[in-house]
């Protein structure tokens, strides 16, 4: 007869299994929506989160190929890169959105600390000092994108009720756009405040748009607003804003939406917040939490560039 043997967990076993459902729980659950600054801190986490765990795995591992440092540390960094890009694609069927950002983030972290670790009993001081330069580098790396998310959000509370005036690079950190139907950049050809606005270049598209895609969330205090567009070229242009709030489920009905038809030259739009807040069919849009605003044409034939500025609400 065969006896069955059974291999107690370790405590290290069970340690490591812990962090790994952790890191299943995090990466994989659908999150609750969070203001920009938490989503900014949630996308720091990645690389420590991630470090941790190869710093773990590397752990083990030596033991089982002892003498071999930099092998144990290479096949930890490629099973660690195996489950970091598993578990972005899996989330794409989760309800959340995947994002080769947070790839980079998990394997740069995953680098950082596994070289801290291989280089931890290095002989050389000068070269322990050139693996923690290297290290701190990959986590530099991986931060520099919620690093600035949170340095603009700082911004944006401070300059209110101003919620665009383009003087910083940084506030398009803000926006999002797609680069096959519109292209925005900061621009010195035109301001109406300040010396710089955004340069907006329209492609022929179905429906070329951008978004203010992290705006200040909290409008009730405020009465209208209203912005600055510099329209180029001799024909008019058909522009539609739209703004939704958290509660908004998807349907034409359900969100303020106003076509301004744009003419050559400088225009002024000026949106009261009272008509935003009675948009929706059969409720009113909570203008304390408001998730986006949206600008768009529709069934645009050939290019057109305009310019905004000083995209503000005003009391």
């Amino acid at each position: 007869m065969f006896q069955t043997v059974r291999t107690a967990m370790t405590p290290a076993h069970r340690r490591i299994a812990a962090l790994l459902v952790g890191v299943a729980v995090v990466l994989l659950l659908p999150l609750p929506r969070a203001s920009r600054a938490m989503h900014a801190l949630y996308d720091l986490g990645h690389a420590p989160l991630f470090g941790v765990l190869s710093v773990m795995l590397f752990w083990w591992g030596r033991k089982k190929l002892p003498r071999n440092d930099l092998f144990a540390a290479i096949l930890v960094w490629g099973t660690v890169a195996i489950l970091g890009i598993a578990a972005e694609y899996v989330q794409g069927f989760l309800g959340r959105f995947p994002s080769w950002q947070d790839v980079a983030a998990n394997l740069l972290g995953s680098a950082a600390f596994l070289i801290w670790a291989i280089s931890w009993n290095w002989k050389y001081r000068v070269l322990r000092i050139a693996a923690f330069a290297i290290g701190v580098a990959c986590l530099v790396a991986a931060w520099r994108t919620p690093a600035i998310e949170l340095a603009d959000t700082l911004a944006q509370h401070r300059n209110l009720p101003m919620l665009g005036s383009f003087e910083r690079r940084l506030e398009f950190s803000r926006w999002q756009w797609s680069g096959e139907n519109c292209e925005l950049g900061q621009a010195k050809r035109w301001a109406s405040d300040g010396e710089m606005s955004m340069a907006i270049r329209f492609k022929p598209a179905k429906y070329p748009s951008f978004s203010l895609y992290w705006p200040i969330e909290d409008w009730s205090p405020y009465q209208a607003l209203t912005f600055d567009i510099l329209l180029t070229g001799a024909e008019p242009l058909p522009l539609i804003v739209k703004i939704v709030d958290v509660d908004h489920n998807g349907e034409t009905n359900d969100r303020f939406h106003r076509a301004i038809l744009l003419q050559p030259g400088l225009n002024s739009p000026r949106i009261r917040l009272s008509d935003v807040a009675i948009a929706p069919h059969g409720r009113t849009l909570d203008l304390r939490r408001i998730k986006r605003m949206q600008f768009y044409t529709v069934d645009l034939q050939t290019p057109r560039v305009l310019f905004l500025d000083n995209l503000r609400l005003v009391p």
